[in-house]
């Protein structure tokens, strides 16, 4: 799942830093894999953006690219 913020790929936690405060400050990840039962991995949404542009978008051709969110 891609999330808006800062997230730390040791604690799954999602930094302050984003519009989205309820997603802040625990693991959401845990969270959904919990409540729901469902295995998930957790990425910054800008970073998730830049790499489906280079899997299946406009830059898949290309070895670099700038990705601005």
């Amino acid at each position: 799942m891609s999330a808006p913020g800062a997230v730390d790929n040791e604690t799954d936690i999602i930094g302050e830093s984003s519009a989205v405060s309820r997603i802040h400050g625990f693991n959401i990840k845990k969270r959904i894999k919990d409540e729901l039962g469902l295995q998930v991995d957790i990425e910054n949404d800008a970073n998730c953006a830049g790499l489906a542009g280079v899997w299946i978008g406009a830059a898949k051709e290309n070895k670099d690219l700038i990705f601005v969110v």
